[in-house]
């Protein structure tokens, strides 16, 4: 994707040679081959999409899936490959200008598929490393559970003999057997390219119990400290193993807030860019002029495709977490898709109703960056243990507030949303004029939106109070 970068910028060249018909004509020729290539891509991304799928891969696919649809719709109903395509025109036409602007587009897209790619791929990597690490805790649990027996059955064969008298040779055999079986497993995983395993010291303690269990008259007192030392290091190794997959993990859940927060705010610009023309074209009683109506069609479809990409990042939330997060998305999407219904056809309306609204959406977005900003600091100063000691009941607490600030912030816009509706149905009511249709809506959800965030509170309540014994217990 990267030549896409280093060609478009050539394209952007000086106005001496963008006023040259003869340097036109070969960068015509050029946009035409770069528009084969953007449509190579895009088939490319969809093969790769497929194949990701048919492995079961669903997150790789679904992040192949929103880049490709990123370059399928580049500018609205075109795709990037159509957009260079008529770049291309514009320059065998002589007609540098839109060509540049389109050109200027490209770049911007395909930056930020690019970065999109990136993002995806380093938290695809950590949760790589997360799981290798976690394999390897598992792995050495399960060596030091063998280990432990095998300690205790050299102890017990220990004090048979010294009771005896008697060296029990078939015994030492067979505890020499079962230590080799475990040194073989220890120096395979060692010697494992995808995920290896350093367990050197443990093999040098573990190969000295081997050797003195072989011997015929081999000293059990040894055999048994050799294996002790041997356990000691698996349990250790096991503990740093379980140490690192959750820096690891916080480490991922970092890098999914901070890529959730750039689409978030990326999101927010949108929207701020609505508001803006918003409020220019407030209508104050006034009938609007038919450039005001196609500029709030522009806008009332600028919002139910925020709606739409909203929804998108919900679903990417649904995934990895839930709460008021994924609350406060749902409820943000809603009100941009009545947003753009409250703007476009047949009304067209920009009042007082519409900048509420649109207010409402500010507000929103800002408080769930606010949240997310705040448990991506949480999440860092974890992964960076700047905080030695505190039990885990203080991080569920702070969790806990951070979520019912969050909380509080929305019960109160919904609060002034149905005061405000409750006012402008008096109003209406003085006036003689009926309840309009879109009020109602909005009504019903605001109330139904009420009763979920009740129910969201009392199960935040429930699950701090089920944490709260545990973390009694372990101070």
């Amino acid at each position: 994707m990267s030549i896409f970068l280093l060609l478009l910028p050539s394209l952007l060249g000086s106005p001496t040679i963008l006023q040259d018909p003869v340097e036109l004509k070969r960068l015509a020729d050029d946009q035409h081959r770069l528009a084969d290539q953007a449509l190579r891509l895009e088939n490319l991304l969809l093969a790769l999409e497929e194949r990701e799928r048919q492995e079961g891969n669903d997150t790789m696919a679904n992040l192949l899936q929103k880049a490709g649809s990123r370059i399928r719709e580049a500018n609205g109903a075109e795709s990037l490959a159509a957009a260079l395509e008529g770049a291309a025109v514009d320059l065998g036409g002589l007609r540098s200008g839109p060509a540049l602007a389109i050109q200027a587009e490209a770049i911007a897209l395909l930056e930020e598929v690019l970065d999109l790619l990136l993002e995806t791929e380093r938290t695809r990597r950590l949760e790589i490393l997360q799981g290798q690490a976690q394999a390897r805790q598992e792995a050495l649990k399960g060596w030091a559970r063998e280990q432990r027996a095998l300690l205790e059955k050299t102890h017990a064969l220990q004090h048979q003999e010294e009771s005896e008298g008697v060296t029990d040779s078939e015994a030492r055999e067979g505890l020499a057997e079962e230590q080799a079986k475990l040194n073989e497993a220890l120096s395979k995983a060692a010697e494992n390219p995808k995920n290896p395993v350093h367990v050197e010291d443990v093999l040098e303690a573990a190969s000295r119990a081997e050797k003195e269990l072989e011997k015929v008259e081999g000293d059990l007192g040894k055999a048994a400290e050799a294996q002790r030392q041997a356990l000691e290091k698996l349990q250790s190794k096991a503990g740093q193993a379980g140490e690192e997959s959750k820096k690891l993990e916080a480490a991922r859940k970092v890098q999914d807030l901070l890529q959730f927060l750039a689409e978030a705010e990326a999101l927010l610009a949108r929207h701020r860019a609505v508001d803006s023309i918003l409020v220019k074209l407030g209508d104050r009683g006034r009938p609007l002029p038919r450039s005001a109506r196609l500029e709030l069609r522009k806008l009332a479809e600028e919002e139910m495709d925020i709606a739409r990409a909203t929804a998108d990042l919900g679903l990417e939330l649904r995934e990895s977490r839930t709460g008021s997060f994924s609350f406060l998305v749902g409820a943000l999407e809603e009100d941009h898709r009545l947003l753009g219904r409250r703007m476009g056809p047949p009304r067209f309306l920009a009042g007082d109703v519409q900048e509420s609204l649109s207010k409402r959406i500010l507000s929103g977005w800002t408080a769930l960056i606010d949240a997310v900003q705040l448990e991506a600091q949480r999440e860092r100063r974890k992964l960076e243990n700047s905080l030695p000691g505190n039990p885990s009941g203080a991080q569920s607490l702070v969790s806990f507030a951070a979520e019912i600030h969050l909380l509080a912030t929305l019960e109160e816009d919904i609060r002034n949303s149905l005061d405000s509706l409750a006012r402008r149905r008096e109003l209406l009511a003085e006036a003689g004029l009926p309840w309009d249709e879109d009020d109602t809506l909005e009504l019903d959800m605001l109330m139904e939106r009420q009763g979920r965030l009740r129910r969201l509170f009392d199960s935040l309540l429930e699950e701090l109070q089920a944490e709260t014994p545990e973390t009694e217990e372990d101070l």
